[in-house]
């Protein structure tokens, strides 16, 4: 009865203690997950800010070669022809007249601007 007794309470012991290691062993794992999801959203949040920080750089990069063409007189009167002339976003007969002398003024600024980036940071300036 005594080996019996004896052998059950090893039994049991081993069972707990392996029960335990396996507990530990699936919560290590599930911290290990959880530090990796927490690192990967660091990572995306610190390439989302470069990549914000990038495109202003390259914004005002533009924006200061815009502010140089605007410096020649024939760029500037297209720049004020186009702060005169917004875009209106309507199927009316007045806004599609005032829409196509908006691409006229356009057309002529893509013919003295060839930098695309800098005719957008005209445009943008324009509105």
């Amino acid at each position: 009865m005594v080996l019996f007794t004896d052998t059950v309470i090893v039994v049991l012991t081993v069972s707990v203690i392996l029960a335990a290691l396996w507990m530990t062993y699936n919560l290590l794992s599930v911290a290990y997950a959880m530090y990796l999801v927490r690192q990967e959203e660091r990572q995306e949040q610190l390439q989302k800010q470069q990549s914000l920080e990038n495109a202003k750089r390259t914004k005002d990069h533009f924006r200061g070669l815009a502010l140089e063409a605007l410096k020649t007189p024939e760029v500037q009167n297209l720049y004020n022809a186009l702060r005169s002339v917004p875009y209106i976003d309507s199927k009316e007969k007045e806004a599609r007249a005032q829409n196509n002398k908006r691409k006229k003024l356009q057309a002529q600024l893509r013919k003295v601007v060839q930098d695309g980036n800098v005719r957008n940071a005209l445009y943008d300036m324009a509105k």
